[in-house]
C-alpha cells in the first residue's frame, strides 16, 4: 500500500511563527532593558545619538574604557582600555603605565592611569570637554593641564576621576553633551569647552540645570555674568586687548591698525570690539578693511594688498582656533610689510610648526607662559610628566587652574550647588599655575596678561618668547 505524502505547511504559517518569535524576543528584551542591571539602559538614556552624525554621543565619553585619541597608538594603551572596560583596574594601570613609557606626553593615557588608580575608592567625578575631533593639538594642551592637576591631587589624597569628552568645538554636540552630563548624578562639574561658541551652547544647559562649568579657554564677553554656575579661568578679551593696544602704540610705534577676524567666532568678534576702543584710547587709529577669515573665498594675498592700500601699518589676526591656516596664509602674503599682532588663538604648536617663518615676529597676549618666573614650580612638574619637548601653552596653565578650583571647592562641599556656593565666595583663593587667583562676581578670574613673540629658535624651528616686562 502506498504511503500518503505529507504536505508542508503553507508559507504563511512560517511567517506567522517567525513574527510571533520576533515579538516574544522584543518583549523579553524590553523587560530585561527595564531591569536596572541591564548594561545598556543607563548608556542609552544618557547618550542619545547626535542628529546627522554617525558617531553616537556615547562614543564621545570615556573614563578609560575607550581611546578618544588614536594618535601615538600603542597596543598597551588599547589593552588598558579593554581592561578598564571590564573593570580590571589593576591590570589597566599596568598597561597604561607601559604605554606612557613609549609616549610620556600623552595626557589621555595619564588621565586613564589616574582614573584606574582611584576607581575602587569612591572618587569624585568631573568631566573635561575638549575638541579632540576638530583640534587635537589644543585638546591635548588642555588635557595636559587637567592631567597634571589630577596627578598632583591624587598624590595629596584627593580621589579625582576625569571623564574626557570630545565635543569638536561644535555647538550642537556641546549642547547634547551638556544635556547628557547634567543627567549623570555622578558628574559634579565640567571643565570646558574650548571655543566660545561651544562654551556658550553648553553654558545654557549647565546654568539651567545647576551644574558648575569652568571654561579654561573661552574669552568672549558673553560669558561674563552669564549665571552663578558659570566661571572661567581664561582672561577676558578686554584684558588682553588692552595689553595688545599698549604694545602696538607705545612699543611698536604703529598707530594705524587693521583687523582681520572670524565673524563666525564669538570670541574673535568680542576681541575685535574690545581692541578698537582700546586702540583709539591710546591714540591709535582703526583702519576698517572688512577683512573676514570666515569669507568662503578668503584670499590672503588680496587681503594684504587691500589692507596696505588702506593705509594700515599693522594688522591684528583673530582667527577661529580651528581655522588657523587662513591666518598663516595672510601672514605669508604680508612678508614683513606690516607689523603682525595676534590673539591668544595663535599660541599653539601649529603656528610654530606649520606657520614656519611666516609668523615670525607676531606678538600676542597670553595669561600664562612657561618662561614666567611665577610659573617655574608648575613647569618643574610639567617637565617631569611630559618631558622637555611637550607643548605647554597658556591653555595648559588655565586648564590646570580650572581643575584645581573645582577640586578645592569639592573638598569643601561635594554637591553641585555646594560647589557653586564655594566658588562664589570672594574669600576663596586658589593656587594656580602661575599665581594665586580668585573668582569675581562676574564669574571671571583675577589675572594678569603677558605678551609673547614668535622668534626663530637658534637650534631649530620657532618658539614663543616672553617679552620683557611680561613677568
Amino acid at each position: 500500500m502506498s504511503k500518503k505524502s505529507i504536505k508542508a505547511p503553507p508559507p504563511i504559517v512560517f511567517i506567522l511563527l517567525f513574527a510571533l518569535g520576533l515579538l516574544g524576543w522584543f518583549k523579553f528584551q524590553s523587560v530585561n532593558f527595564q531591569n536596572d542591571s541591564h548594561p545598556f539602559k543607563e548608556a542609552v538614556s544618557k547618550f542619545p545619538v547626535v542628529s546627522g552624525r554617525e558617531l553616537s554621543l556615547f562614543k564621545r565619553f570615556s573614563l578609560g574604557e575607550r581611546m578618544l585619541i588614536t594618535a601615538n597608538f600603542t597596543a598597551e594603551k588599547k589593552d588598558g582600555t579593554i581592561a578598564y572596560g571590564k573593570k580590571k583596574f589593576a591590570i589597566a594601570q599596568e598597561y597604561f603605565e607601559q604605554s606612557l613609557t613609549k609616549y610620556p606626553n600623552d595626557p589621555e593615557t595619564r588621565i586613564y592611569l589616574n582614573n584606574a588608580q582611584v576607581a575602587h575608592q569612591k572618587p569624585i567625578k568631573v568631566a573635561a570637554i575638549v575638541p579632540i575631533g576638530s583640534n587635537l593639538d589644543v585638546a591635548q594642551e588642555m588635557l595636559r593641564g587637567i592631567a597634571q592637576a589630577q596627578t598632583e591631587l591624587i598624590l595629596q589624597g584627593v580621589k579625582l576621576q576625569i571623564q574626557i569628552v570630545n565635543d569638536e568645538n561644535n555647538t550642537e554636540i556641546a549642547e547634547q553633551v551638556a544635556k547628557a552630563l547634567v543627567k549623570d548624578s555622578e558628574i559634579l562639574a565640567v571643565i570646558g569647552s574650548n571655543a566660545s561658541n561651544a562654551s556658550l551652547a553648553g553654558a545654557k544647559v549647565y546654568q539651567q540645570n545647576g551644574m558648575v562649568m569652568i571654561t579654561p579657554t573661552s574669552t568672549t564677553e558673553e560669558l561674563s555674568n552669564f549665571g552663578d554656575y558659570i566661571f572661567r579661568t581664561a582672561p577676558t578679551n578686554q584684558e588682553m586687548a588692552d595689553a595688545l593696544a599698549d604694545y602696538v602704540v607705545n612699543i611698536a610705534k604703529r598707530r594705524n591698525v587693521a583687523i582681520c577676524f572670524d565673524s563666525q567666532a564669538p570670541d574673535n568678534v568680542t576681541f575685535k570690539d574690545a581692541f578698537i576702543p582700546a586702540l583709539i584710547a591710546r591714540g591709535g587709529n582703526y583702519v576698517n578693511t572688512q577683512c573676514d577669515f570666515a569669507t568662503p573665498d578668503f584670499n590672503g594675498e588680496i587681503s594684504v594688498n587691500n589692507i596696505i592700500s588702506s593705509g594700515a601699518e599693522a594688522v591684528l589676526l583673530a582667527p577661529h582656533i580651528d581655522k588657523l591656516n587662513r591666518a598663516i596664509d595672510l601672514a605669508r602674503a604680508n612678508n614683513w610689510k606690516m607689523v603682525l599682532l595676534g590673539t591668544f588663538s595663535l599660541n599653539t604648536s601649529k603656528i610654530t610648526q606649520s606657520g614656519q617663518g611666516d609668523l615670525n615676529g607676531v606678538v600676542l597676549p597670553v595669561p600664562f607662559h612657561y618662561q614666567q618666573d611665577s610659573a617655574q614650580e608648575f613647569m618643574t612638574t610639567a617637565y617631569d610628566l611630559w618631558g622637555k619637548d611637550a607643548p605647554i601653552t597658556w591653555r595648559t596653565g588655565t586648564s590646570y587652574d580650572a581643575t584645581k578650583a573645582i577640586s578645592l571647592g569639592l573638598q569643601q562641599n561635594n554637591t553641585r550647588e555646594g560647589l557653586k556656593d564655594i566658588l562664589r565666595n570672594s574669600q576663596l583663593t586658589i593656587d594656580g599655575s602661575n599665581n594665586q587667583f580668585q573668582f569675581l562676581p562676574s564669574g571671571d578670574r583675577t589675572i594678569e596678561t603677558a605678551l609673547v613673540k614668535v622668534k626663530a629658535n637658534p637650534q631649530q624651528g620657532y618658539y614663543f618668547e616672553l617679552l620683557p616686562d611680561s613677568q
